[in-house]
């Protein structure tokens, strides 16, 4: 994926290079298809360009990449939305729509960091965690964990899949555990139309456990406000954490 224009409102646009940030009547002109809160990909080898609408639910996101500097994760993104927006046009409209809270960052590169809450002390292997719902499946910092077979469906709240929080459902969970995972956009499957709180999804990749002193703040909807909480999340969006050690796989 090559070149990424917008039609957003330049002061909560991506970039600040003039291709970038100045480039809306282009983007009508060469897709036809631009609207005032969309950004067009242009396919580096084919030339194709997509458009990704609802770029006013990433304000947040957009305001902090402003304010750090760096577009990185942002413009990486959405390149990756353009990769599966045509086969999965619902989905991309709720994923932005959940991400419109603004409490979900977005690391370097262009995946979700978000919170998943897990528990202890049902038999578990050392070192290991375990899913609230079965209490059956360990996983630790590293785990990719995959779900196969995720219900597709909106219509349907809880169902297959990997259920991933934004802050304001961490309360709804009673495990002892809150981890800190990376979610791929492509791997977001549905965000149930009745909880607009969470989304499920194929796989996370777990990459840090929250401290434990944080665990109330998360859970009254407040972003991390210690120095380790804080100094976790600028590594984590940088990219400097744990790699995947071990694959998970539910549903197999």
């Amino acid at each position: 994926v090559g070149t990424i224009w917008s039609n957003f409102n330049a002061k909560q646009s991506l970039g600040t290079s003039a291709k970038t940030s100045s480039a809306s009547a282009e983007t009508q002109n060469r897709s036809g298809q631009g609207s005032p809160n969309s950004f067009a990909v242009q396919d580096a080898e084919s030339g194709a360009v997509t458009i990704i609408p609802g770029m006013e639910n990433l304000q947040a996101q957009f305001a902090r990449a402003i304010e750090l500097g760096s577009s990185k994760g942002a413009e990486a993104f959405i390149k990756r939305l353009a990769a599966v927006i045509n086969d999965r046009k619902h989905t991309i409209d709720e994923l932005l729509n959940f991400m419109s809270k603004g409490d979900l960052p977005i690391a370097d590169d262009g995946s979700i960091l978000a919170y998943k809450v897990l528990t202890t002390g049902h038999g578990e292997a050392k070192g290991f965690f375990v899913d609230c719902h079965s209490k059956q499946v360990q996983q630790r910092v590293g785990s990719f964990v995959r779900q196969l077979n995720v219900d597709e469906s909106r219509r349907t709240e809880c169902s297959t899949g990997l259920h991933i929080a934004r802050r304001g459902y961490l309360r709804g969970f009673s495990g002892n555990v809150i981890v800190l995972v990376k979610i791929a956009p492509e791997d977001v499957i549905a965000v149930p139309l009745g909880e607009p709180n969470k989304m499920r999804a194929r796989g996370y990749h777990i990459i840090s456990e929250v401290p434990v002193d944080e665990h109330r703040t998360l859970r009254d909807n407040k972003p991390l406000e210690g120095t380790e909480a804080k100094k976790l999340l600028s590594m984590a969006i940088a990219g400097d954490h744990i790699d995947i050690i071990e694959e998970v796989i539910i549903g197999g």
